[in-house]
């Protein structure tokens, strides 16, 4: 863990942090005032190998992957620990755009889990001083969210312009792939071994509010794509990401069901689901466990305060960003 704090003053060569980016995972990053509170990993047993069989990729015209570096085997993590990621990148020739990296994680319908953006290296390495033929060696942390349900993700990598938010194309073997991104394999979410405190939970609204047999710990809601900007304006049309962080009793009282459904609606549009989907039922959860889910809905223009149903319990959500 790394407290940074007046570092113009204190390290304005950025010493500390430049040596951290370099020989550490970097994970989650959080300011708290003037603050700025972020989680390293120093990792041990990763293997690098060439991200494909035939060996390199090329993403654009002149930036290659030359290794994938992972825990050998399939990554098994449990909710607010990192997953390690470690790219080594080559230029082909100097590069006057700045790139920025993006590793994400994905549930099975293909929503983020949790993301993490930034210019090679901690931003210490932007592709604009990289040196032709130079190794660049460049970790990643993504710390799963707490209250992740179990299961397997997939972990994805893109390269975009920073100033225009274009994906780089990516050829393999002297052929293009069709796709922007690249598969990097999959990470199993294992439960932790003591369920976490509810106030660890980063939601944009706090309740901790009885909803039929569960409790909603708190929500957050946001234009598709823009977790980290939830309060960009959203417009007709555009579709909206809602999570949801549910807590099981503890103890669970006899009368737990098998199952139950949520309904959320958002002007005309409504949807009926499980607190966690049909992956992992009531049944399977244990007492006192964080469950975070999400869904989407399109807005259609109309109501801007979405509605969340449990059996005969009703909450009125805050109303959305609008243009």
């Amino acid at each position: 863990y790394a407290l940074f704090w007046a570092t113009d003053e204190a390290d304005p060569n950025r010493i500390v942090e430049s040596w951290l980016d370099q020989h550490a995972f970097k994970g989650l990053e959080r300011w708290q005032g003037n603050l700025r509170f972020v989680i390293y990993t120093l990792a041990a047993n990763l293997a690098c190998t060439p991200p494909t069989p035939t060996g390199e990729l090329l993403w654009g015209d002149r930036i290659v992957l030359k290794d994938l570096c992972r825990a050998q085997g399939q990554q098994a993590v449990s909710a607010g620990e990192a997953v390690l990621l470690g790219l080594h990148w080559q230029a082909t020739a100097e590069l006057t755009t700045r790139y920025k990296v993006s590793v994400q994680l994905l549930n099975e319908r293909n929503l983020v889990v949790e993301q993490h953006d930034g210019e090679p290296v901690g931003g210490s390495r932007p592709t604009d001083t990289w040196q032709r033929a130079e190794l660049i060696v460049d970790n990643h942390g993504i710390v799963v969210p707490i209250g992740t349900p179990p299961g397997t993700y997939r972990l994805i990598v893109a390269l975009y312009d920073a100033n225009t938010g274009e994906r780089l194309s990516i050829t393999d073997d002297g052929s293009p792939t069709g796709r922007d991104f690249f598969d990097a394999g999959s990470v199993r979410v294992v439960l932790p071994e003591r369920p976490l405190p509810a106030a660890l939970v980063p939601v944009q609204y706090s309740l901790n509010r009885p909803m039929g047999p569960l409790r909603l710990v708190g929500y957050s809601l946001h234009r598709q794509g823009f977790a980290h900007a939830p309060l960009t304006p959203i417009a007709p049309g555009d579709p909206v990401e809602f999570t949801l962080v549910w807590q099981a009793p503890a103890p669970l009282p006899e009368t737990w069901p098998t199952t139950t459904t949520v309904t959320l609606s958002l002007g005309t549009e409504e949807i009926h689901f499980a607190p966690a989907g049909e992956g992992y039922p009531l049944a399977q959860w244990s007492p006192g466990e964080l469950v975070r889910y999400q869904v989407v809905l399109p807005y259609d223009g109309g109501d801007i305060r979405p509605r969340l149903q449990v059996e005969n319990d009703e909450f009125i959500l805050q109303p959305l960003p609008i243009r």
